[in-house]
């Protein structure tokens, strides 16, 4: 039977002595959205336009840095996802059950989410949700944990600039959305290639401060209810929502990417969202109400 005790949201799979991969367990809660209002998400097109020549000179230097990346891996995510969800077994299903399919003296010299991110991803066991993350601007090491898995309530500043972008850095300027940026990523998925129904991070009160764009309109992406059974699309091609809600991107015929930066939005861009104190998220908004009915599981309860 489902857990109620929302204090329980974390499991740990330990793959070999040295090194143990933390595991968001599943949960059902709907989507708790963003501020006061529990927004699914916002349309920020009003404030960044991507069909401006700007947008379009941007667009052109991030596809030179995805021909030729500095640092560019596989995407990978610490989320359980049952298999119904995505029709398909998600990376954490594999990383679960390591015994079962990863032979022990592969296991034994995985050190990192990446290396074992890499080693399903590689072997087909499961398909990636993003085929590439390339950085511009990457993570500091304060904001990873001993496992080299990000801390993403500590990627909003101080990051550490990998690819030299003057074009995206001037645009970034004349939002006059961010006080600070610690991590710009482009995320790349090929053609026929769905970016599978994912959380980034668990159940907490969140200042996940970010934003996406997507340079081709009308993709198919959007936040997911997993109570309702519903996705809802943003239908605009640069959004903000609360990461910790469901959400993924449908298969489109084409290869795709996604511009993603995180960081601090100042205390005007947070009121206009009814961000208080800068919170995404917390039980004292309006969705706050939805925890009483939650529902935990264990990995095993929804295989």
């Amino acid at each position: 039977m489902p857990h109620q005790d929302r204090s329980s949201i974390l499991c740990f799979k330990q793959i070999n002595p040295e090194f143990q991969y933390k595991i968001i367990k599943w949960y059902e809660v709907g989507i708790l959205g963003m501020g006061t209002g529990g927004n699914p998400f916002f349309d920020l097109s009003d404030i960044i336009n991507v069909d401006s020549t700007q947008a379009r000179d941007v667009e052109q230097e991030l596809l030179q840095i995805i021909k030729n990346p500095k640092v560019s891996h596989h995407a990978y995510n610490s989320t359980y996802v049952p298999e119904d969800i995505n029709n398909q077994k998600y990376l954490t299903y594999y990383v679960w059950r390591a015994e079962q399919y990863i032979p022990e003296n592969i296991r034994a010299s995985l050190k990192t989410n990446i290396e074992i991110t890499s080693y399903v991803y590689n072997t087909g066991l499961a398909k990636p949700s993003w085929n590439n993350m390339t950085f511009i601007m990457r993570p500091n090491l304060n904001s990873r944990n001993a496992s080299g898995a990000v801390d993403f309530t500590k990627i909003q500043s101080n990051g550490e600039r990998i690819e030299n972008t003057p074009l995206l850095d001037n645009w970034i300027k004349s939002w006059n959305i961010f006080d600070e940026i610690g991590r710009i990523v482009i995320f790349e998925n090929s053609k026929n290639n769905p970016v599978c129904i994912h959380r980034d991070s668990g159940l907490l009160p969140s200042k996940m401060h970010h934003i996406s764009i997507q340079f081709t309109k009308n993709r198919p992406a959007f936040v997911y209810d997993e109570i309702k059974k519903e996705k809802i699309y943003y239908n605009c091609p640069v959004y903000t929502f609360n990461a910790a809600d469901n959400h993924g991107v449908d298969t489109e015929s084409e290869n795709k990417f996604t511009l993603r930066i995180d960081g601090v939005f100042n205390s005007e861009f947070c009121k206009k969202l009814g961000l208080i104190d800068g919170y995404i998220w917390t039980s004292q908004y309006k969705s706050g109400t939805k925890l009483k009915d939650i529902q935990i599981f264990e990995p095993d309860e929804r295989p």
